[in-house]
């Protein structure tokens, strides 16, 4: 019995040796890329199973968008007017935006705070989760945002 597996099978276990010889001969960050490299596409891909989303037409990020409104284009300044957002992406469902990741490296209080604030604002919500981020694993949080209403139903 592991601390994070009740029967680890020998494969596991073999993974956990390798992991634990390179931690302990390149030290914790070269550790944490190796779960980070392993692990991102298929964390990204169960998000995506999971929630039922798919990528958007374009690469801009619009929290207009989430909120059923047109992006205003040359005139858009988002992601950047989402608190401390970083490693954005869009996620679509049904040909429309249903939700916004940001994948940061930490939030402060005061950075909650003014999450909170611009979720109230905008009739959104978020929801902060550290298993569903895939923007190197281990180090990122995920914040989700979505319309309110979507959360509801």
């Amino acid at each position: 019995m592991s601390r994070f597996m009740e029967n680890p099978s020998a494969r596991y276990k073999k993974a956990v040796s390798a992991l634990r010889l390179l931690l302990s001969e390149e030290g914790e960050a070269m550790a944490s890329r190796a779960f980070a490299e392993v692990t991102e596409e298929a964390r990204r891909n169960e998000f995506l199973k999971v929630h039922e989303l798919e990528s958007p037409s374009n690469d801009h990020v619009c929290y207009h968008r989430l909120m059923g409104e047109p992006c205003p284009d040359e005139q858009c300044y988002s992601p950047g007017l989402i608190p401390h957002a970083d490693h954005c992406s869009e996620w679509e469902q049904d040909g429309k935006t249903k939700m916004i990741i940001s994948q940061p490296y930490y939030l402060t209080y005061s950075q909650i705070k003014e999450t909170v604030k611009f979720c109230e604002e905008h009739g959104l919500e978020a929801m902060i989760d550290a298993r569903s981020s895939w923007h190197f694993p281990s180090t990122t949080i995920s914040v989700q945002y979505h319309r309110v209403s979507e959360t509801s139903e």
